[in-house]
């Protein structure tokens, strides 16, 4: 009886290998006669690690032909439905900003929807991440990177100043700090440096950290102006105490930082491949909060690929987006490399991730962002987020440019009232 109980098993231990093995002959099969061509546009700051991936999916796919072609940051944005329905050669994937994705996918015609690729991956990303990219109950989007905020500092300034960074928990703290910096360098150097290219960014930053979940809407208006006051009394604190050194572009503020200007600057993962190789002495903390105890992390909108209706090449696509955002090997190299730090939770546990840097006193500069990143207030979009852009930067110019605060305020109210009433979410 025994033994006719063990052949049944081995019986059926033969027949599910069988089907097993038949199976992954069949998707292998599958995959060999893969063939065909998609064109993808690119952000300069991804088209490096794209490039490496379209090369590793080549040779994996050899029948496959991969037209990666590099945009500006407008041009997949911003601008991006103007030069796509322009375009002779259409993408069958973009790269794309979350904050752009609400205003494009209300043409339900223009993405594929990616339920199919993503549900699978689903517990491998914060669920505020993927709810990004989401519409209508279909996700329009793989989440590619995401962007955490921390503060970097010089190390020998505020040593010579005299300066903890751990005592910096407060943005009050942190104005208290500066005139210390200031007082110590005899007004030589500044405490904060920012590019005024970003002015936005910096608010949507900060607007960010007190949770403001949409810029605006009918509903919390006046908390949302209360919440936008806490930001314009910091910059104007800072602005007044002359301790904010002001740059015309990001390149400009990071060179002014490496040599030995300012103390602090916001700082984003994709800093630091661009710091690593200076000799300066870094540190790396997490914001400063509003309040004592208050929330002390951050993001700005990230990147994803989105797949395009239009493409005759669908399946490709799909296997490709596919591909590079699961691939934890190449997304924590192209975050080492390039800044990319990577939104698919898989990479956090990878060997190379926690390293310690050196030109950072050998702090684990890439886990303190995760911290910032898993942490930080969900982001929310509307279909008009990118027309706030605008009213963030003239608010924050003339705030800094020695305009009232009240008067600031009020010119955002009248405009951002503007706004809804021409647009409503």
């Amino acid at each position: 009886m025994k033994k006719k109980i063990l052949s049944g098993i081995l019986c059926l231990m033969f027949l599910v290998s069988g089907c097993s093995d038949k199976t992954k002959k069949e998707n292998s099969d599958l995959d060999n006669k893969l063939k065909g061509n998609i064109t993808i546009w690119s952000t300069e700051k991804h088209y490096a690690f794209l490039k490496s991936s379209s090369e590793k999916f080549q040779t994996k796919y050899p029948e496959v032909k991969i037209n990666l072609q590099q945009k500006t940051t407008e041009e997949v944005n911003n601008n991006f439905l103007e030069g796509y329905l322009k375009a002779e050669e259409k993408p069958d994937v973009i790269t794309i900003k979350s904050n752009f994705i609400s205003l494009y996918s209300e043409d339900k015609e223009l993405f594929e929807p990616l339920n199919n690729i993503i549900s699978p991956y689903e517990k491998n990303f914060y669920k505020g991440r993927l709810d990004e990219v989401k519409k209508d109950s279909q996700y329009v989007a793989f989440p590619m990177d995401s962007n955490p905020a921390a503060l970097l500092y010089r190390r020998d300034i505020l040593d010579a100043a005299e300066i903890y960074p751990e005592d910096i928990n407060t943005w009050n703290r942190f104005i208290e700090g500066g005139e210390k910096l200031k007082a110590s360098f005899k007004g030589q150097k500044k405490m904060l440096g920012i590019s005024s290219k970003n002015y936005n960014e910096v608010v949507a930053l900060l607007a960010n950290e007190l949770s403001m979940e949409t810029y605006f809407k009918e509903s919390n208006m006046t908390s949302t102006i209360s919440k936008y006051e806490k930001i314009l009394n910091v910059l104007k604190k800072l602005s007044e105490s002359s301790n904010i050194a002001i740059f015309q572009s990001e390149e400009e503020l990071l060179k002014s930082f490496t040599e030995g200007n300012i103390g602090f600057i916001v700082g984003y993962p994709e800093y630091i491949p661009k710091l690593v190789s200076e000799k300066p002495n870094y540190g790396i903390k997490q914001l400063p909060s509003f309040e004592p105890g208050g929330n002390n992390n951050a993001q700005l909108p990230a990147y994803n690929l989105a797949l395009l209706k239009n493409s005759e090449d669908k399946e490709i696509a799909q296997k490709f987006v596919e591909f590079t955002l699961t691939n934890s090997d190449a997304l924590v190299e192209s975050m080492l490399k390039y800044g990319n730090f990577p939104a698919y939770i898989p990479t956090y546990s990878h060997s190379d991730f926690d390293n310690k840097i050196d030109c950072f006193s050998k702090q684990k500069v890439y886990s303190i962002f995760e911290i910032s990143y898993k942490n930080s207030p969900n982001i929310k979009y509307n279909s008009y987020t990118k027309d706030i852009e605008g009213i963030f930067y003239n608010s924050v110019d003339s705030l800094l440019k020695g305009e009232r605060t009240e008067i600031v305020l009020n010119k955002l109210m009248k405009d951002i009232n503007e706004l809804a009433i021409k647009r409503q979410p």
